[in-house]
């Protein structure tokens, strides 16, 4: 097993699925509720269990030791100086940038293809977050953009997608089945209940998510541990909603 594969296998479980906290949100929001202490933050969603944490280079290069060996995906900012080689210098398992569909595509386009020429020779997983940005598309023609732009990013070099989940399995398989690579969903703004932040998870694992790469929802919690293992249940163990619920300490119903 090459350098390659023992990174993913750091973040990924032998059953292929994976479950990430993303906590990059302070660069561009700065000090959001729940981030005012990265070091704590991550110690939270370790003890429940979380694979892996989605991150930039200050918290990775600082609190990196709160990580207790789990996986650790450095984001990669497009017009940004850092790249592949500190990555590996931070102790990274993967990189992850950003690749937008309908403005900024051809920029992101080019620092995907970079990041990938750079990802292969030090053999580190690249992951490739697609986001649609044209205000106006038709939820058809999201799913149309979505299966586009996760097949480019395959195509430039990707080794996994995290993307939003399109809200129903249909339209989720319909963007998987071009795309032979893991997908996980990402969690988006603070929802208003666990049930519905949970019932997308299930729902997005049920239809061949690989599992979740989730910042908000866990971090803003008020028991982020609880919410971090709920979430753990559900993707590694194939816990019911309503079982993951009656485990959290708190739920938000």
């Amino acid at each position: 097993m090459g350098g390659r594969e023992t990174r993913l296998a750091r973040i990924f479980q032998p059953d292929g699925r994976t479950v990430i906290v993303a906590m990059d949100h302070a660069a561009p929001m700065g000090p959001l509720p729940g981030l005012e202490d990265p070091a704590r933050t991550i110690r939270d969603v370790v003890a429940g269990g979380a694979d892996a944490v989605l991150t930039t280079w200050g918290t990775a290069t600082r609190f990196g030791d709160a990580l207790q060996g789990r996986g650790l995906v450095l984001r990669l900012i497009e017009g940004q100086a850092l790249d592949t080689t500190d990555a590996v210098r931070a102790g990274a398992d993967a990189v992850l940038n950003m690749l937008y569909l309908g403005t900024e595509e051809a920029e992101t386009n080019r620092h995907t293809g970079e990041l990938a020429r750079g990802a292969a020779e030090w053999e580190i997983p690249l992951g490739v977050e697609v986001l649609v940005r044209v205000p106006d598309a038709t939820p058809a023609q999201r799913v149309e953009l979505l299966r586009r732009g996760l097949r480019a990013a395959f195509e430039l070099g990707a080794d996994f997608i995290k993307t939003t989940y399109p809200g129903d399995p249909d339209s989720f398989a319909r963007i998987a089945e071009g795309c032979p690579i893991p997908i996980v969903v990402l969690g988006g703004e603070r929802t208003g209940t666990d049930e519905a932040c949970l019932t997308t998870v299930h729902e997005a694992i049920a239809a061949g998510a690989a599992g979740v790469a989730i910042g908000r929802n866990v971090w803003q919690h008020p028991d982020p541990t609880a919410m971090t293992a709920a979430l753990v249940r559900l993707v590694h163990d194939g816990a019911r909603i309503d079982d993951v619920l009656d485990g959290l300490a708190t739920p938000v119903r």
